[in-house]
């Protein structure tokens, strides 16, 4: 048995090289296979592969931008409501290098809401703008075909156009935001009507906001402001909600690029004048009856309770 073992497999001759070649010599220690040699064999390179581990890094929150003097309001076309006032800001909450998401935030917190580059964020004036917020239909449970969130928000411009000029580059940055004009139909007809319509339209022109500074806002001149920013948000709300749905009709069609090319369908008549004239004198008026809520404007507010815990 050995020998024919040994026919078959004949040792290697020393005088033969071919043969030396076709069996290279293996010695012991190269069977016994160490997969850290490359690493022990230098100390310095052993360092290089020492990598630490990755220590996750926590949530940051930072402001962008804070600006005095707001009033913001929930639209709605029955009566907009006043959420909150204070200092407004867009706060980030980012993770090492990325960005979670941007809010904007109303005074202590409570009123907040997301910004989405989808979404729509107009100017209507140096004082007024307004934001749309996408709600999903289940959100409550309930769909009723009304699924926008629209926000009112009132600043007091007076020193502060810079600031406002730098909220205007953010919220291009992190919205779909355009600039649009309001056009009042039948002016010079409601203005001789009354006193209270001339008033109304004054209120449209975002005059007093011209001229009341942060400081004078919220202190001495915040009731009149709020209720001049009602009356101002309810007679516009029919336009904010039209231009609203078609612009998140052309996100849903995927023509998100286009929304910047709607017209403003703003041109307020006579009769939306005496529609805000009349939130105006309802609400200054010491013995009016109070403005009920509608079934629809409730089922808002519960949708901004819940959009405020994001």
């Amino acid at each position: 048995m050995s020998s024919a073992s040994s026919s078959s497999h004949p040792p290697p001759s020393p005088g033969n090289p071919s043969a030396a070649s076709s069996y290279p010599s293996t010695g012991i220690r190269d069977l016994a296979w160490n997969p850290f040699a490359d690493v022990e064999d230098d100390d310095a390179e052993a360092e290089n592969h020492a990598l630490p581990a990755p220590v996750e890094e926590g949530p940051v929150e930072e402001t962008l931008i804070c600006v005095p003097g707001a009033i913001v309001h929930l639209i709605d076309p029955n009566y907009s409501i006043e959420l909150g006032a204070g200092d407004f800001s867009l706060v980030r909450l980012r993770q090492g290098d990325n960005t979670l998401t941007v809010l904007a935030v109303v005074g202590d917190g409570l009123v907040r809401w997301p910004l989405v580059r989808d979404e729509t964020v107009v100017k209507l004036d140096h004082s007024h703008y307004f934001f749309s917020l996408h709600v999903p239909p289940n959100f409550l449970g309930d769909d009723d075909g009304n699924d926008l969130l629209n926000y009112g928000l009132t600043f007091t411009s007076k020193t502060q156009e810079s600031l406002l000029r730098e909220l205007d580059c953010l919220l291009q940055a992190y919205s779909s935001f355009s600039v649009q004009e309001i056009a009042v139909k039948g002016e010079d007809q409601a203005a001789t009507a009354s006193a209270s319509a001339s008033a109304m339209i004054q209120v449209l022109n975002g005059s007093v906001e011209l001229e009341v500074t942060p400081a004078e806002g919220m202190g001495e001149n915040k009731e009149m402001l709020k209720e001049r920013s009602t009356a101002y948000w309810t007679t516009l709300a029919p336009d904010v909600e039209n231009y609203s749905s078609t612009a998140a009709k052309l996100v849903a069609k995927g023509s998100g690029k286009l929304i910047k090319g709607i017209l403003w369908c703003g041109d307020v008549t006579a009769n939306r004048i005496k529609q805000g004239e009349d939130t105006l004198k309802g609400k200054v008026t010491p013995c009016s009856k109070p403005a009920e809520i509608s079934k629809n404007t409730k089922k808002r507010m519960k949708r901004l309770a819940l959009v405020a815990l994001i």
